[in-house]
């Protein structure tokens, strides 16, 4: 009797640490999902303040936008009004981060290179990239509706567009030269190409030949708006990127080499620079009236 008294004591007490385990368990259970509940309410608040942060911060810019153009409307909206209310929507979204890493790139393309002209090339990047901003800005906050009610008239929209394209792209390029030479200075390449009145013609050519690619890009932007064009766009900038360092680098086998006889061309064919001025001019007028007659219809489809 003893030892089943005994056994049955043990398993009274195993089956009350049984239950008291269970009991934890059920708690622990109810702890975490109480903890989830909560965690999943604070998601939720957080999301909404997010929400909430983002549609503040989008009727603040809509507002300075706002402030700006009807600034711009009231000195009279020539073309250089609104080129320069286009450098001062996309002025906020120009970090000083990206002066220092393309003002390094092209600093570190002439130290590698030896040569100014890969440089004054990333700068005229930078502008081909930068000139689809305002395409961006224009289809989130609507300025071209805005635009109209300030009574903006088109044609001046769209030169002040190309306006700032140009000079950006322009401002750009020679910021890169500037750094780029900075670094053939220090390049211990054997032979340095270095800006002068000899290499003067062949960036001529060059620079005629990316104002040419911007010419191109700018009516698909205004065709098609930002958000379709930001691949389509690109298209003629790579175009021309790749002919310039394929022909290049199939006419001596050596990009660097191919580059420098590429300058020497065109400095013994002066005619060279004053055709791809001529041609990026021809261009230029064309793509202006391509663009404005595109831009006319979408601002007459516009409802006031």
């Amino acid at each position: 009797m003893g030892d089943i008294e005994k056994r049955d004591a043990d398993n009274s007490t195993e089956e009350q640490v049984t239950d008291a385990s269970a009991e934890l368990d059920q708690q622990d259970t109810d702890t975490k999902d109480l903890s989830d509940e909560e965690i999943m309410a604070e998601v939720e608040e957080l999301e909404d303040d997010s929400e909430a942060q983002a549609a503040l911060r989008f009727a603040e810019i809509k507002e300075r936008i706002t402030t700006l153009a009807t600034a711009s409307a009231k000195q009279g909206g020539s073309p250089l009004d609104c080129a320069l209310l286009d450098w001062a929507i996309i002025k906020p979204y120009i970090q000083p981060v990206n002066i220092v890493l393309y003002g390094g790139a092209a600093a570190l393309l002439g130290f590698t290179m030896g040569n100014v002209f890969f440089g004054f090339l990333a700068g005229f990047l930078l502008g081909t990239l930068f000139l689809s901003y305002p395409f961006a800005v224009s289809g989130k906050y609507e300025t071209d509706k805005l635009y109209k009610s300030l009574g903006m008239r088109p044609a001046n929209v769209v030169m002040g567009r190309y306006l700032f394209s140009l000079g950006f792209a322009v401002a750009a390029a020679l910021g890169a030269l500037l750094f780029a030479s900075l670094g053939v200075h220090f390049s211990r390449v054997a032979e340095t190409v270095s800006f002068s009145a000899e290499t003067a013609g062949a960036m001529l050519i060059l620079a005629a030949l990316f104002l040419t690619v911007i010419m191109i890009q700018l009516p698909i932007y205004f065709h098609v708006g930002f958000v379709r064009a930001r691949y389509a766009g690109v298209l003629p900038l790579a175009a021309a990127f790749v002919l310039l360092v394929s022909l290049a680098t199939v006419a001596s086998g050596d990009l660097i080499i191919g580059t420098n006889r590429a300058i020497d061309f065109a400095t013994e064919n002066p005619w060279l620079g004053a055709a791809s001025v001529g041609a990026c001019i021809a261009v230029g007028i064309g793509s202006c009236l391509l663009s404005l007659a595109t831009y006319k219809k979408q601002v007459q489809a516009i409802s006031d």
